[in-house]
């Protein structure tokens, strides 16, 4: 029974994306501070992608990517130890808490 332990799934909002599972491509980012009124040409879009290292035409560069933290879910799941929430929530007194510290 002392290798027992007791689990919650603790669920939150995926920072890096603010739970839409996208993230903005960090090139297009940058795209847009340098041109913020657009206005390029197709071929003046291209060759800019082409200057900064890219082959592919910029109609086919993902202006969203899946985010990486979540997987596209938009929220982040963890196991967290029961003991340890009822410590953060106080409802552990202190005393029992120092007892059962791994």
């Amino acid at each position: 029974m002392d290798n027992q332990r007791y689990l919650l799934i603790e669920q939150y909002l995926c920072p890096e994306c603010a739970g839409s599972g996208w993230i903005t491509n960090l090139i297009w980012q940058r795209y847009w501070e340098e041109h913020p009124d657009g206005g390029l040409t197709d071929e003046e879009d291209d060759a800019w992608f082409r200057e900064q290292g890219y082959t592919q035409r910029a109609s086919e560069i993902p202006e969203e990517l899946l985010c990486s933290e979540c997987d596209g879910i938009g929220s982040i799941r963890r196991e967290v130890e029961l003991r340890k929430v009822l410590q953060t929530l106080e409802l552990l007194p202190r005393p029992l808490a120092d007892l059962i510290e791994e």
